[in-house]
């Protein structure tokens, strides 16, 4: 483990993603649980532990679509903003989707050469956690 000096505002952060980390690598690769840091407090510990569960469900719970998303990713348009209807109908025309998937639990969802396209983690981050991620945010972002 890599040491931050405690002093540093992303310690905390640094130490709950170690913890999620190993957390998450007990049940996909076996390893042993790890004790909690008493650094967390029960909050942050029991989102921590919500969190590294969810992604080790996810982990366990892919599914595959028929779609090579490097070629999607080099016919798209770098940088584009906003709507593009003619692009959108373009690029549904060369890549149809196979069949609707309906996700209901949390899942990985890969390529056909199984490259992670993105994690469905319903209900990971609870509201309250949430709303204070977002008023957080909202802060770093106001001019002083």
């Amino acid at each position: 483990m890599i040491h931050i000096p405690p002093a540093w505002a992303l310690a905390t952060t640094h130490i709950a993603s170690e913890y999620v980390s190993c957390q998450f690598l007990a049940p996909i690769g076996g390893r042993p649980n790890t004790i909690p840091p008493l650094e967390l407090d029960f909050v942050m510990l029991m989102a921590c532990s919500k969190l590294a569960s969810t992604l080790a469900d996810a982990y366990q719970n892919t599914v595959t679509i028929n779609l090579d998303v490097a070629r999607y990713a080099d016919v798209l348009h770098i940088m584009e903003k906003g709507i593009n209807p003619a692009h959108e109908d373009s690029l549904l025309a060369q890549y149809p989707p196979e069949a609707q998937i309906y996700l209901d639990q949390p899942t990985v969802v890969c390529d056909k050469f199984s490259i992670i396209i993105f994690w469905y983690l319903p209900g990971t981050i609870d509201l309250p956690l949430q709303n204070d991620m977002a008023v957080a945010t909202a802060k770093m972002s106001v001019p002083t």
